[in-house]
């Protein structure tokens, strides 16, 4: 993942003309300390910040305040390149330069919000059947994982449709609940590259081991 942002870092630094397109159709730019300097301006502080972090709260909000909407991706980068991971670079950035980044919660914790707000929202027979992992051994299985990552246990009542839908198929499948495995996508958000390696290779590994050939998402 390293390997794939610094080359992501290099491509950008030697192709990006800093036309400043992806910042004007920005939403979160008119809510920081950037609205009004100019899309151009902006663009060249984010490549200086590329090439070495320097501490600026414009550049921080720009970056953790960005919501995926994708309208900057949409098409819009003469160069083809894409602005959302300019964002995650930044953010990248920031924390290996040690700066002050947002603390993020472990979805896989005792006492993480997803547990807690998709165990308010569910009876206990359903609570198991969202958060208890079901491993799949019988002839007919074929490879097929269903996870559902962490996001969606805010809603709960969606994994549990998802699984009905599943089981209205009469394929097997093997179950893997977000809130014991980690994809490293919460830790991406605060850029945290290192600690997403750590919890993905964990993640891959157990898919290995269970011989994975299709994983369906709810």
């Amino acid at each position: 993942l390293r390997d794939i942002y610094n080359k992501a870092k290099e491509n950008i630094l030697d192709t990006c003309i800093g036309c400043g397109k992806c910042i004007r159709v920005c939403p979160v730019i008119s809510g920081t300390e950037l609205q009004g300097q100019s899309a151009g301006a902006i663009q060249k502080k984010v490549l200086n910040f590329l090439r070495a972090p320097f501490h600026d709260q414009a550049l921080y909000n720009k970056a953790f305040a960005c919501i995926a909407c994708f309208k900057c991706s949409d098409n819009i980068c003469p160069e083809n390149l894409n602005p959302v991971v300019i964002n995650e670079l930044i953010k990248w950035g920031h924390h290996q330069a040690g700066f002050d980044v947002p603390s993020y919660h472990e979805p896989t914790a005792p006492k993480s919000r997803q547990r807690i707000l998709s165990s308010l929202q569910t009876d206990y027979r359903e609570y198991c059947r969202i958060s208890e992992e079901e491993i799949c051994e019988t002839e007919a299985h074929e490879g097929v994982v269903f996870f559902p990552g962490c996001n969606v246990y805010y809603q709960p009542d969606k994994i549990l449709a998802a699984r009905d839908v599943l089981e209205k198929t009469g394929k097997p499948y093997s179950f893997l609940p977000g809130l014991d495995n980690c994809c490293g996508n919460i830790h991406m958000l605060t850029g945290d590259v290192e600690g997403a390696e750590r919890v993905y290779a964990k993640f891959v590994d157990k898919l290995r081991q269970l011989k994975t050939k299709k994983i369906i998402c709810w």
